[in-house]
């Protein structure tokens, strides 16, 4: 009877063996996890397109397999984090390249807040689209790297960026030699608040065509003798 047990117990000490050695050599040869710093500003979302990384600071997003160092220069740049000294020496470097192209980086950033305000107003979109999802998708696909500006930045750039076009406008006008023709209408709403927009009319002496320009946008008190009152705030705004 004992005979007959030896080659079966002979075989199951010879699996378990093999098990423990197979155990053992998956545990040396197994790779860490990689930890990064970044991942304690960043947040693995669910979207219809599949998993994204998150900033924890704001609302911009990467792919999941977005490298460190795309990570880092956006924390470090837009949200000041510092880089604690247990980074990763690849991350220093990364930085480090970055950090010489600093200016490039702004004045490309500042190219983009530029295009954007174009874009609002061209659209004739509200400010507050800077902020719509599909919006920053889209911009995301074209820039990883830029978050656009709050609506309220966007705003100041568009009239930064009127100063100027108002200059060129008035330089343009007077240089036309043929008639012009000003229309105006407005909204008023209970409390007296009242929006009179003051369109010009030409036609063009080179090309022959109709032309029209929002010339602005006035706030006046509506009822009898509006009329008189917008050609008065009109004529105070181009003086």
């Amino acid at each position: 009877m004992a005979t007959d047990l030896t080659p079966t117990m002979a075989s199951t000490s010879t699996m378990a063996l093999k098990s423990v050695i197979n155990s053992s050599h998956t545990n040396q040869t197994r790779k860490r996890p990689r930890v990064s710093w970044t991942e304690e500003h960043s947040i693995i979302i669910e979207e219809a397109g599949g998993s994204r990384r998150r900033c924890s600071h704001c609302n911009i997003t990467w792919y999941v397999n977005t490298s460190i160092g795309t990570i880092a220069k956006h924390l470090v740049d837009k949200h000041g984090v510092t880089t604690p000294q247990t980074c990763n020496p690849t991350t220093y470097i990364q930085l480090a390249l970055y950090s010489n192209k600093l200016l490039l980086t702004r004045a490309l950033e500042k190219k983009h807040d530029t295009s954007i305000a174009k874009y609002i107003v061209r659209s004739r979109s509200p400010h507050a689209h800077v902020k719509d999802e599909c919006f920053l998708d889209f911009i995301y696909d074209f820039a990883p790297d830029y978050m656009p500006k709050s609506p309220h930045t966007i705003k100041r750039i568009i009239l930064r960026m009127y100063v100027v076009v108002r200059q060129s406008i008035i330089k343009y006008l007077s240089f036309l030699d043929c008639n012009f023709g000003i229309t105006f209408d407005g909204w008023s709403t209970n409390s007296t608040l009242s929006f009179f927009p003051v369109t010009l009319h030409w036609v063009d002496p080179n090309t022959c065509k109709l032309m029209s320009m929002l010339l602005d946008f006035l706030n006046v008190f509506p009822g009898d003798g509006v009329g008189l009152r917008c050609g008065e705030a009109l004529f105070l705004r181009l003086k």
